[in-house]
């Protein structure tokens, strides 16, 4: 080794050059500085470079210097609370070699010489602020040579059925002035009295108060009343504990022994000790079972919760488990040796005959297929007769393909190829149960590709977020497949232009590593994927790179002319989407749709803050509530703008919708918001009587009065729940419909014209509140919810809507009469909200100016209601948490998403009836399960 460029190891330790040259005798650490006579440099002799010291290490040292301060203080404090007289002396005390001790003595006796004060110099004071308190009386006592002071009440707080007399709460203060507050010579909160060499009031008034006539000492449960209540329990429950002293009892093991009641009926019990006792009866209720309930609670295929059985019963549970298990291993092992002595073989020339079975149809039986031609025509005309031929066309192409695949795909080989027809019944089976796939395919009846490629072939339904083109160039082949079917069965032929749905859903943000893309998945949207609204997508949170992805924003595009609908594009974002966001989003979906053909003439959403403002901004380029026109010569002072150019196409209008269904939940919550005690207090005029919740109220007591008197219920679909609403029942939309149904309005159209009763009091609030219900069933059951389709400007629901919609506008202008009426203020009870108020002047004005624009350009054209539904999106939701297990996260979402996408793939589009159903979403709800996915958790 090199002594001039490496260390050397002298007694075990490593020493530099640099540091055995500044420790030989007579070196000087300090190098002599001149700068006369000689070169500067070589009178500091060798050049030492004083290192940096990096932020962590100045970190570190402030980090000492701070707890060395503290320990400083924690010395001084203790030193206070000895005097001088009682520290043990320092003389001939020695430091041990290898110890640390944590106190210097010495410096405690030269803190303790200083003026402090002790116990001695405030019991006068003590004693005086003590009498002060009427209940309590002091003592002097002795603890281990030493006089204390005792608090405690002049009555004892134990009887002598609970071995008292006795005081089993007490205030100790030590010579220091520390005060303790003891139950049963147990310390349950301690604090000084002494602070800045003074007698503390406050510290000492907060042990004294706990000692006053509303606190106890908890006694818990008999022994007897424990067994009284646990006599079917077989086993002490972990939270019980038994006690002996002072008294019997049986208490919690997080009892508290000192507590304040809360009322004078108050068992002497704390409120862990109630909870215990409450627990233990509703354990000992489980428990009463005959035996065969209890056999059966145990049984392996028993759904009663394994967390509240016995621990007797939960063993027996497991080792029944155990042995059905073996059993059923058992039975699987030997049917798979029967399924390996069976085989099922097909000769060639069976399988020839098979294959040739459509040819020896077509030739040698063409007369007879004409003549089932013939009959098609004959019943359904031409055009059937050619959808029918061309059906069997494809039939026998898919066929002859499916049959060449099993005769060219016999060796199993992984060059292998495969049609189309054979893809799409592979995946038929593979969607739904992929063992079900691997055993269908080890018989090797039918010759199948394998899961690798059925993988391979559903990863690229895998999308990312924004417009994916591939997909959107698939989708415009099928359409134009869709039209020229449509065409053949006689119909109209679609037009291509449909509405645009959109809605968010907040998932739970998760990150996983994609182990084949070596990518991470569930990461929100990055400033570089979102390109087309960079500007705006900054503006959301600059600290988006690395964050999970927590709200999914999911555009579906419906036509309006056909069933036809397309699984849009999604975004992604870590907070709540604001209205600028929105904006961006909307604007590059429809860009999209538009590049592959597919018209927007109208969009619909919920009545979220940020998708109001967004509409505003586009229609208007305003924001904030509508304002009145005050125009005298305008015809309807309540007229908005509910549309924008399409900026793909200035020749198309597209119209803003808000969903109906949200829009009756908010007519049915506003409503609600009427009852006593709610935020409104509706009137129809300025001082007109009030009207809302009550007249529902008073109507559900007269259906539990026919009920009791044995009548049938005029409204049977009506629960309390209906009535006394929570936060779930406000965001259903089955409770709310019921509510503007014929059934309610009948009831209380009987309630207001009684056949030989005399009519009551409060008819005039009840008519009123019937109005508005009437309005809602006007404006949604037989408006925008109708099933009958708008085909002309006179079609029933139109009207049905203008009728309903002009109740809300008499209303508002009866009360705009008052000059105090403010419908902006939230100060403002006689009406609805002025959000409520903007979302309904939109709904109504976007779905009429639809109506006109989309019949008047589109001649025999009709529109069907039901299609300008913003559920169909939260049913998409709904597909999509089934698929993914129950829970969406960041993560399943994509993958729930691809999973719905290969099953449209494997059905396509079925032609459904535009009103068949509430929602009318044809969608194809068919059960799938959960396809397995390449990530892993890293």
């Amino acid at each position: 080794m090199d002594s001039s460029t490496k260390q050397q190891v002298v007694g075990g330790i490593r020493r530099s050059p640099r540091k055995r040259e500044r420790e030989r005798p007579g070196a000087s650490t300090t190098p002599t500085r001149s700068t006369q006579g000689q070169d500067p440099a070589a009178a500091l002799g060798p050049a030492r470079v004083t290192p940096r010291r990096s932020p962590r290490l100045l970190q570190r040292e402030h980090i000492i210097q701070r707890l060395r301060s503290k320990l400083r203080e924690k010395a001084e404090l203790q030193a206070s609370e000895y005097p001088s007289e009682s520290l043990p002396s320092t003389s001939g005390n020695t430091k041990t070699p290898g110890k640390r001790r944590k106190l210097d003595l010495g410096q405690l006796e030269t803190a303790g010489e200083t003026d402090m004060i002790t116990l001695v110099d405030i019991r006068t004071q003590l004693i005086l602020y003590v009498s002060s308190y009427p209940l309590l009386e002091v003592h002097d006592i002795m603890v281990a040579g030493k006089n204390f002071i005792e608090i405690h009440r002049k009555s004892a707080d134990l009887d002598v059925e609970h071995g008292g007399p006795l005081n089993s709460a007490r205030v100790l203060i030590s010579p220091h002035g520390q005060a303790s507050l003891q139950v049963f010579f147990k310390t349950i909160s301690e604090i000084s009295v002494i602070r800045n060499k003074t007698f503390c009031k406050q510290n000492l008034s907060t042990l004294l108060l706990r000692l006053s006539e509303d606190y106890h000492i908890c006694q818990g449960m008999t022994i007897g009343e424990y067994e009284a209540i646990s006599q079917h329990i077989r086993y002490q429950p972990k939270d019980v504990i038994k006690q002996f002293f002072p008294f019997e009892g049986v208490t919690s093991t997080q009892c508290a022994h000192w507590f304040k009641t809360k009322r004078s009926s108050q068992l002497m019990m704390c409120n862990k000790c109630i909870r215990l006792r409450a627990n233990i009866k509703q354990i000992d209720k489980r428990n009463i079972v005959s035996t065969p309930t209890r056999k059966q609670r145990t049984a392996h295929g028993s759904h009663y919760p394994f967390t509240l059985l016995s621990p007797h019963s939960q063993k027996a549970r497991l080792y029944r488990s155990k042995l059905r298990r073996k059993r059923d291993k058992r039975k699987i092992r030997k049917m798979e040796q029967r399924l390996r002595k069976l085989n099922v073989t097909l000769e060639d020339e069976q399988n020839k005959e098979m294959c040739d079975i459509l040819k020896v149809i077509n030739t040698e039986h063409g007369p007879a297929l004409d003549e089932v031609f013939s009959d098609v025509e004959t019943e359904h005309g031409r055009n059937m007769r050619e959808v029918v031929e061309q059906r069997w066309k494809l039939d026998y192409n898919d066929r002859v393909q499916f049959a060449a695949d099993q005769q060219k795909n016999v060796s199993g080989s992984k060059a292998n190829v495969w049609s189309t027809i054979t893809y799409r019944l592979a995946l038929a089976v593979f969607i739904r149960s992929e063992a079900a796939y691997k055993a269908l395919r080890s018989f090797k009846i039918l010759q199948l590709p394998s899961t690798s490629s059925l993988r391979k072939l559903s990863s690229s339904r895998l999308h990312e977020p924004g417009p994916v083109a591939e997909h959107l160039a698939e989708q415009a082949s099928k359409y134009q497949m869709w039209k020229e079917e449509k065409q053949n069965m006689g119909h109209k032929v679609p037009l291509g232009e449909g509405v645009l749905i959109f809605d968010e859903v907040k998932v739970i943000g998760k990150v996983m590593w994609n182990s084949k893309s070596h990518k991470f998945a569930g990461l929100a949207m990055t400033e570089e994927e979102c390109t087309s609204f960079h500007d705006i997508y900054k503006t959301l949170n600059p600290n988006l790179k690395q964050e999970p992805a927590e709200y999914f924003l999911q555009f579906l595009w419906r036509d309006l002319s056909s069933d036809f609908d397309i699984l849009g594009p999604y975004y992604t974002s870590i907070g709540t989407m604001d209205h600028k966001f929105v904006i961006g989003c909307l604007l590059e979906s429809m860009g999209a749709f538009s590049l592959y053909g597919f018209t927007v003439s109208a969009v619909v959403c919920d009545g979220a803050s940020s998708n109001l403002a967004a509409i505003k901004l586009l229609c208007t380029e305003q924001r904030g509530a509508y304002r009145r026109i005050e125009d005298p010569e305008e015809e309807n002072p309540h007229r908005i703008t509910a549309f924008f150019e399409n900026p793909y196409d200035p020749s198309i209008k597209v119209w803003c919708i808000i969903c109906p269904s949200h829009m009756l939940k908010n007519h049915i919550n506003a409503l609600y918001s009427s009852r006593d005690g709610g935020t409104k207090q509706f009137r129809m005029t300025p001082d007109g009587l009030r009207f809302g919740w009550q007249a529902l109220e008073d109507m559900w007591d007269r259906e539990q009065d026919r009920l009791a008197g044995g009548l049938i219920r005029v409204v049977p679909k009506l629960q309390r729940s209906y009535i006394d609403r929570d936060a779930w029942t406000k965001l259903n939309v089955a409770p709310a419909k019921i509510m503007q149904q014929d059934q309610v309005l009948m009831e209380l159209y009987g309630y207001m014209h009684p056949a030989h009763e005399q009519v009551a009091d409060d008819v005039p609030n009840v008519q009123c509140t019937y109005d508005y219900l009437r309005a809602c069933h006007k404006l949604y059951e037989q408006g925008t919810l109708s099933d009958e389709p708008v085909r002309t400007l006179q079609s029933k629901p139109v009207l049905n809507i203008k009728e309903g919609f002009m109740f809300f506008e008499s209303w508002i202008d009866a009360l705009y009469t008052d000059g105090n009426f403010k419908p902006m203020s939230s100060f403002e009870r006689r009406f609805l909200a002025w959000q409520t108020w903007d979302l309904t002047r939109v709904m109504t004005t976007g779905f009429l100016g639809l109506c006109e624009d989309f019949l008047g350009r589109h001649d025999g054209y009709f529109i069907a209601p039901k299609k300008l539904n913003g559920s169909a999106v939260e049913t998409l939701f709904s597909q999509f948490k089934y698929l993914a297990g129950g829970k969406l996260t960041s993560i399943n979402y994509v993958t729930a998403r691809k999973a719905f996408l290969i099953k449209r793939d494997v059905h396509g589009h079925k032609p459904t009836s535009a009103v068949a159903g509430y929602r009318d979403v044809p969608l194809y709800v068919r059960c799938l399960p959960f396809l397995e996915s390449s990530y892993i958790y890293c």
